[in-house]
């Protein structure tokens, strides 16, 4: 058997038999197949095989065990293999991808590795894998709705960018105008010799409007079934799907975040870190947490920050921050108003209040300033 050099403490070992376990599992996720890999608290490998990512399959093979921490990494089947395990009484812990350097960076990375290193890093080091609490299955269902409108609203920007792009290049040009006006507006500009080509795509444009105005309609009926969603539109420039999509990335439950300043760094808003003796240099934002989610947040702080903005202590604070010159600032200033609208976000939900434009601040020194 292949042994590691170090071994599980003699408390650790004591803490993790009284909880019944004896061994821990590292699951490698994969489309079709995952590997298991099994080790003892000597840090000795018990079993490692390879068995079908269904739920019949890992339902068999892990019912036949007695309790253990099964290790896996955050992804596409985590949610409802987490919700598998800890049904049949173990103790899953899905493990943050963005802890996993270890893993995703090794010279030897192949699914047998990746399942061995995350069962030892799950015996040794748990509290370092950062575990992420998997959301609901209600929650799944209703995020399915934002996710489906964000497919459509990009397959229809390639769409007109498409018909766009083919005019350009034979000399013609379509009015600028808004993707849901742009059949009505746009159509009848489109040259007669290329009408029969394009119409097709027209077509699809106007299909993909209205369904992506069906989905409006049902994610501000899901709104109401959120209310935390009314405190956070109370925010000029928050939209439905931004305030529902924050409230069901924390599965409804704004306990999920102990402080509200962990809000940026949840979203991927807060720049890296690698500081070395003397040297402190200026990184980009971590990018980690919801991609939709972080997308629709620096949305709204660029309508925050633009000309319909409302005047607000948040809206004066980002416009400073962009006057320090160049557009350089201006994105930082984009991305750091985001950061804090996330913060401001849980806050509202949290103390269940709406938004005070200067909160905190002299209305009268506001008045002033303005």
């Amino acid at each position: 058997m292949k042994k590691h050099s170090k071994t599980l403490s003699d408390a650790g070992k004591r803490k993790m038999i009284e909880q019944g376990m004896n061994v821990v599992a590292g699951l490698d996720l994969g489309d079709k197949h995952s590997h298991v890999c099994l080790i003892d608290l000597d840090g000795r490998i018990v079993e490692s095989r390879k068995i079908r990512t269904s739920g019949p399959a890992l339902e068999k093979y892990f019912s036949a065990w007695a309790e253990m921490r099964v290790v896996f990494e955050a992804g596409t089947h985590a949610n409802w293999i987490y919700r598998l395990l800890e049904r049949l009484g173990h103790q899953p812990l899905m493990a943050d991808t963005h802890r996993l350097a270890l893993i995703t960076q090794s010279l030897t990375k192949d699914d047998r590795n990746d399942a061995e290193r995350l069962a030892t890093l799950g015996l040794r080091m748990p509290e370092m894998l950062n575990a992420v609490t998997p959301c609901s299955v209600e929650t799944q269902h209703d995020r399915a709705v934002i996710k489906a409108r964000d497919v459509l609203v990009a397959t229809r920007t390639k769409l007109i960018n498409s018909m766009r792009g083919t005019l350009k290049s034979i000399g013609y040009r379509l009015p600028a105008c808004d993707s849901d006006a742009f059949v009505r507006k746009a159509g009848p500009d489109v040259p007669d010799e290329l009408r029969d080509t394009l119409r097709p795509l027209l077509l699809l444009v106007q299909h993909v409007t209205d369904e992506i105005r069906r989905y409006d309609k049902r994610i501000e009926q899901l709104c109401k079934k959120y209310p935390a969603t009314r405190r956070l539109r109370s925010i000029r420039g928050v939209g439905p799907i931004t305030a529902l999509a924050f409230v069901l990335n924390l599965d409804n439950d704004a306990r999920r975040l102990a402080n509200s300043r962990d809000a940026g760094a949840r979203m991927g808003l807060c720049p890296k870190r690698r500081e070395s003796g003397a040297r402190s240099p200026e990184l980009s934002i971590t990018k980690s947490g919801d991609r939709m989610l972080r997308r629709l947040l620096v949305q709204c702080s660029q309508y925050i920050l633009g000309r319909h903005g409302e005047d607000s202590a948040l809206r004066r604070w980002g416009l400073r921050l962009a006057e320090r010159g160049g557009k350089s600032a201006k994105r930082k200033a984009v991305v750091a108003v985001a950061r804090k609208l996330s913060v401001l976000l849980h806050t509202l939900w949290k103390r269940d209040m709406d938004f005070d434009p200067f909160y905190g601040t002299a209305m009268e020194t506001a008045a002033e300033t303005a």
